[in-house]
């Protein structure tokens, strides 16, 4: 019983710090769910978005027949709504704000207008970032780099990227690019600093970062 869990016979609606951290219920999903592929899209949002699509097509007084043709009308919307947004796509190029990025070059060619929008807006936040080999810190072919930036004299938003540049694999402890699948400052710094000393694999994004729709 939950209620064994508290002394004295205190419940959950008695127990003040239960109380506190019930009304913050609505966040503890994504703590769980950082190293889930999720888009930043709660459950519920998803769910939400998508009945709300296939209330504009189904009804509940469709019969068989009738809700095949209609579901039929969903997806032709939903694959016509994709063209256009490929042929918006490709009829006006991103403004690329560093055009010598050899890593925001090679991006704007191979992602979407929207995830390369996102993309930059990290790779411009790294000039205020600082970056350090973690000595002694080695794992499985894995090579540690620490990156941060300082503020009011303190380190802040410390993160650790492992590093295999045989396979050109990074992994950042934020887990920004497992949970959003967009590539984090972290890496994206990691990547220049690496591509600056002649590591080709790290000038342009790898494949196995190129994630498709």
């Amino acid at each position: 019983m939950v209620s064994d869990c508290f002394p004295n016979s205190e419940t959950i609606d008695g127990h003040q710090w239960m109380q506190y951290l019930k009304k913050f219920r609505h966040q503890w999903c994504s703590l769980y769910l950082r190293d889930q592929f999720t888009t930043g899209m709660l459950t519920t949002q998803a769910s939400e978005s998508c009945n709300a699509q296939v209330r504009l097509f189904l009804k509940p007084k469709h019969n068989l027949d009738e809700f095949f043709i209609h579901f039929n009308c969903l997806l032709a919307d939903k694959r016509r709504k994709e063209t256009e947004s490929n042929y918006d796509g490709k009829q006006s190029a991103p403004y690329i704000v560093l055009e010598k990025s050899s890593i925001l070059q090679h991006a704007v060619k191979i992602f979407t207008k929207n995830i390369f929008n996102r993309i930059q807006e990290q790779y411009l936040e790294i000039e205020d970032y600082l970056i350090e080999l973690v000595p002694d810190n080695r794992y499985d072919g894995f090579i540690s780099y620490r990156t941060y930036k300082m503020e009011d004299g303190e380190r802040s938003d410390e993160r650790v990227t492992l590093v295999d540049t045989s396979t050109a694999t990074l992994v950042c402890d934020c887990r920004m690019f497992r949970t959003f699948g967009v590539l984090c400052r972290h890496m994206l710094k990691v990547m220049r600093f690496l591509g600056g000393f002649g590591n080709d694999s790290m000038r342009t994004i790898p494949d196995h970062y190129i994630l498709k729709r």
